[in-house]
């Protein structure tokens, strides 16, 4: 062990398998309020430079199993690394992607003026989660700033790439022509 750093305890690998529980807990917020409130906000969603793939609850509730499956994976790779003392990268982009989720709720929320799908989860279930696992990996000596940055960095790619295959799937299971 490295002077300074904790050792690896079995409660860091048991923070790490507690991710995909937390993005369920955040996404089910979306699976339940989406498509209600992408109806009820029609001319919002037709003003926006992008429209969702989803729509249906059938379409979200597919991107989010999806989405499951992958931070299951990267939870698995990254308590299994985490064991031999180093992250995984696509644990650490996965939960970076989720780091940056929280952020993406609270400017859609500022930028609508009301509550958005997620508003809710995002600050109160992913922020303290990702807060707590940056300061425990921080504290293993597991992650350090540069490491941090590097993370947000493969995020923003594994998150886009993400959200838009599990929107993809969601819409070409579930697509229903009016």
């Amino acid at each position: 062990m490295r002077p300074g750093r904790e050792p690896i305890r079995p409660r860091l690998t048991s923070l790490i398998w507690l991710f995909p529980l937390v993005f369920l807990l955040h996404d089910l917020e979306e699976v339940l309020t989406m498509a209600g409130w992408m109806q009820e906000n029609a001319d919002l969603m037709a003003r926006l430079p992008f429209t969702p793939l989803v729509s249906s609850t059938a379409e979200v509730a597919t991107a989010v199993a999806f989405e499951l499956v992958l931070t299951v994976v990267a939870s698995y790779y990254g308590a299994r690394t985490v064991r031999a003392g180093r992250t995984h990268w696509f644990f650490m982009g996965l939960a970076g992607a989720l780091f940056l989720n929280v952020f993406t709720h609270l400017a859609q929320w500022l930028y609508v003026g009301a509550y958005v799908p997620g508003i809710w989860a995002a600050p109160s279930i992913l922020l303290p989660y990702m807060i707590w696992l940056a300061h425990r990996l921080r504290r293993a000596g597991l992650v350090d700033s540069r490491q941090a940055l590097r993370s947000l960095g493969i995020a923003a790619p594994v998150g886009v790439v993400t959200v838009f295959t599990a929107q993809f799937l969601g819409q070409f299971l579930f697509r229903c022509e009016p």
